[in-house]
C-alpha cells in the first residue's frame, strides 16, 4: 500500500531529525492516493507531506506540553493561549530557523477563501486531510485536523458539560468573537497550513 512507504519516509526523517515519532496517528492524515501502486516511487508532493505531517506532529506536542504546564500551574482560566502558535516564542524561532511558516486555521474562525473552501472538503471527505500547492516561491501543505484530546474539550467542548460559563465568560473577555466550542472528540476542527519556501537560485 502506498501508505507504507509513507511510513517509511516519515520514519526516515524522525531519525534524521532526532524526533521521537509518538504521533503515528498523524501519518494516516498522509495523501490519500487511489490505485496505489507498491513500486511507485515518492513524488515531490509525497515528501511535502510527510514533512509536513512531522512538522505537525512536533508543533502540537510542543503546544501541548506548553498547554498542560499552564494548567497544572494556573490552572485552566489563566491557560487561556497557551496553545496558539502565535504565542510560543521558542517555536517561532524554530520555524523561522528553518524558512517554515506555520498557521493554524480553526472552522470556525477561518476568513481565507482557500482555507473555507478546504473545511469544507476535508468534512465532507473525511481523513485523510491534505492539500498541497506549489509555486515559484515556496510550497504549501495544507493538513487538517481533528479534537483529539479530553484536555482541549475544556474551552472547546460542549457548553455545560465540557466547558463552563466561568471558563466561557474568561475566553471571551480575551477573545470576544470566540466561537471554537461545540466540539466532541473525534470533530473535524480545523487545518494547520505549512508554507516551505524555497531558496532563490543565483
Amino acid at each position: 500500500m502506498r501508505l507504507y512507504y509513507y511510513v517509511s519516509l516519515v520514519s526516515l526523517i524522525y531519525l534524521i531529525s532526532g524526533i521521537s515519532s509518538c504521533e503515528n496517528k498523524d501519518i494516516r492524515e498522509s495523501k490519500s492516493i487511489e490505485n496505489p501502486q507498491i513500486n511507485q516511487e515518492f513524488t515531490l508532493e509525497d515528501t511535502l507531506i510527510a514533512h509536513a505531517v512531522v512538522l505537525k506532529g512536533r508543533i502540537e506536542g510542543i503546544l501541548y506540553s506548553q498547554l498542560l504546564k499552564k494548567i497544572r500551574d494556573k490552572g485552566v482560566k489563566r491557560a487561556l493561549g497557551a496553545c496558539s502558535p502565535n504565542n510560543n516564542d521558542d517555536l517561532q524561532a524554530f520555524l523561522k530557523l528553518r524558512n517554515i511558516k506555520s498557521e493554524r486555521f480553526g472552522l470556525k474562525n477561518s476568513e481565507g477563501t482557500t482555507e473555507n473552501t478546504l473545511h469544507v472538503k476535508f468534512k465532507e471527505h473525511g481523513s485523510p486531510f491534505t492539500h498541497v500547492e506549489d509555486f515559484d516561491t515556496c510550497s504549501i501543505v495544507y493538513l487538517g485536523f481533528s479534537l483529539k484530546d479530553a484536555t482541549c474539550l475544556k474551552c472547546h467542548g460542549q457548553l455545560n458539560q465540557d466547558l463552563f460559563k466561568p471558563t466561557l465568560d474568561k475566553i471571551r473577555k480575551e477573545y470576544p468573537n470566540y466561537t471554537s466550542l461545540g466540539y466532541s472528540i473525534g470533530d473535524y476542527m480545523g487545518l494547520w497550513k505549512t508554507t516551505f519556501k524555497k531558496k532563490k537560485n543565483n
